[in-house]
C-alpha cells in the first residue's frame, strides 16, 4: 500500500515536472496572449518588450504606449512581470496551469509621490488545457497625490481600483475619488464603473452613484456617461451624452433629471488649445487695438490655418440645467463655413465665416453673467454689445413667461448676426 502511494506521487511528480516543462516551452506564447489581450481592446500597444525564458518561472518588461492620448505623461506604460510554469504556479499558491503577475507604472506622470503600481494579474486554468488564454484582471491600491499646474495645486486621491481586460474591452471600477484645489475640495465621485473599447474609435461608458461639485454646493445621483471618438488629434469627431436622473443645488428643492449632448466634428486639438489660451487675453479691453492686431497676426500665423482649414463644427444640447436661480436649457449650433479659406482677421471676415444658431434660455442674472464673460470676443466677432442692458433692449434678449430670459442670435454668413 505504502509502495503504491509513492508510485502514484512519484508519478505525479513526473506528470508535474513535465507539464512544467511543456508550460515553460509555451511561456512566450503566454506573455503574447496577454499582451494581444491588451491590444485586442483597442485602448494600448506592446511597443517594446524583453523576454527572459527560465524553466519555474519565466520574466519579461517593456513599454506599452496607449492610443490617442490626450493626457501629458499618460501616454506610455512601462511593465515588469513574471509568468510562473506549473510547478512554479503551485509553489506560489496559484492552483493553475501558469500565472502571471504584472506591474505597470506611468513613467511620466508628473504626480508627486508618483501612483502605485498597476497590478496585472491573469491565470491559465485547468480547465483551460494548454492553449494559452490568459484571463487578465487589473488592481491599483488607494493613494493620494499632488499635482501643481502652475496656476493652482491639486490633490487627488481614490480609493483604489479593480477591472479586468478581456478581448475587446476594458472594465474599471473604483469606490471614491476625490479632487482638491488650493486645499479647498472641488469635486467627488462616488462608486464610479468605467467600461473602454478602442477598435475602429474609443467608446468610454461610465456610471455613477453620486457626482458632487463643491464649488457649486451641487451633488447629482445615478449619473450616466456616454463617449465615442472619432479620429485623433489634428481631425476629432466625438460625441458625449450625459444623463442625470436627479439631484440637489445648495438648500433648494431636489431636482429631477437633467441631459446634456456635445457634438464636434472636425477638431483640431492644437490649434484649438491654443486659441481658447490666447483669444481672452488678445480680445480684453486693457489691449490696444494696434497690440491686438499683431498677437492675431502671431496667432494665426502659427495656429490659425490648422483651425480653420478643418471646417470644424459644434453643437450642444442642454435640458434642465440647475442653476441658482432656476434652470437653463441650451441650444447651441456653431460650424466654421466652408467658404472659409483662411483664418479671419477684421470682423466682417469673421461674420462670413461663422453660421449657426444660439438659442439659450435661462434666469437673467445667470445669462447676464455668461453674457459679459463672453462679451469681449463675442463682440469683436459679431458687432453685439458687451453690455447686457444694451443687448435686452435692442431686442435679442426677450423676457419669458416663467421670468427667465431667452437669448436668441441666427448667425449667417451673408448677413452677419440676425434675429429669426
Amino acid at each position: 500500500m505504502k509502495r503504491a502511494a509513492l508510485t502514484l506521487l512519484g508519478l505525479a511528480l513526473l506528470v508535474l515536472l513535465g507539464a512544467t516543462t511543456w508550460i515553460a516551452r509555451l511561456s512566450p506564447q503566454l506573455h503574447d496572449v496577454l499582451m494581444a489581450q491588451v491590444e485586442a481592446s483597442g485602448l494600448a500597444e506592446d511597443e517594446s518588450s524583453q523576454f527572459d525564458a527560465g524553466w519555474l518561472n519565466a520574466h519579461s518588461q517593456g513599454r506599452l504606449r496607449l492610443a490617442d492620448s490626450f493626457c501629458k505623461g499618460c501616454d506610455v506604460l512601462d511593465y515588469k512581470g513574471v509568468i510562473r510554469h506549473g510547478l512554479g504556479a503551485l509553489l506560489s499558491g496559484d492552483v493553475a496551469l501558469a500565472s502571471a503577475d504584472y506591474a505597470l507604472s506611468w513613467p511620466q506622470l508628473p504626480l508627486d509621490p508618483a501612483l502605485p503600481p498597476l497590478r496585472m494579474r491573469a491565470q491559465q486554468a485547468l480547465r483551460d488545457g494548454l492553449t494559452p488564454a490568459l484571463r487578465a484582471t487589473l488592481a491599483l491600491d488607494a493613494s493620494a497625490h499632488g499635482y501643481d499646474s502652475g496656476t493652482h495645486r491639486w490633490q487627488i486621491e481614490h480609493g483604489g481600483v479593480a477591472g479586468q481586460i478581456r478581448p475587446g474591452h476594458l472594465t474599471l471600477s473604483s469606490p471614491r475619488l476625490t479632487l482638491t484645489r488650493d486645499d479647498t475640495l472641488w469635486l467627488t465621485l462616488d462608486q464610479l464603473a468605467l467600461q473602454a473599447a478602442a477598435a475602429d474609435r474609443l467608446m468610454l461608458e461610465a456610471e455613477l452613484d453620486t457626482l458632487a461639485i463643491a464649488p457649486w454646493d451641487w451633488q447629482g445621483c445615478s449619473l450616466a456617461l456616454d463617449y465615442t471618438q472619432y479620429g485623433i488629434t489634428h481631425n476629432l469627431n466625438f460625441d458625449l451624452r450625459l444623463a442625470l436622473s436627479k439631484g440637489r443645488l445648495g438648500d433648494q428643492p431636489e431636482h429631477g433629471a437633467v441631459s446634456a449632448a456635445l457634438h464636434v466634428e472636425r477638431l483640431n486639438l492644437t490649434a484649438t488649445r491654443a486659441f481658447i489660451s490666447e483669444l481672452p487675453r488678445l480680445l480684453s479691453n486693457q489691449v490696444s487695438g494696434a497690440a491686438r492686431m499683431m498677437g492675431l497676426l502671431s496667432l494665426y500665423s502659427v495656429h490659425g490655418p490648422g483651425f480653420f482649414a478643418e471646417h470644424p463644427a459644434l453643437t450642444l444640447h442642454a435640458s434642465d440645467v440647475p442653476l441658482l436661480h432656476g434652470q437653463a436649457d441650451i441650444d447651441v449650433n456653431l460650424a466654421v463655413t466652408a467658404q472659409t479659406r483662411r483664418p479671419p482677421m477684421h470682423p466682417m471676415e469673421w461674420r462670413r465665416a461663422l453660421q449657426g444658431r444660439v438659442d439659450i434660455v435661462a434666469p437673467p442674472q445667470h445669462l447676464s453673467a455668461w453674457w459679459h464673460a463672453a462679451a469681449s470676443f463675442v463682440n469683436y466677432v459679431t458687432g453685439l454689445p458687451r453690455d447686457y442692458h444694451s443687448l435686452k433692449q435692442q431686442g435679442w434678449v426677450e423676457e419669458q413667461t416663467d421670468g427667465r430670459d431667452r437669448l436668441l442670435i441666427v448667425l449667417d454668413p451673408q448677413q452677419g448676426p440676425r434675429k429669426p
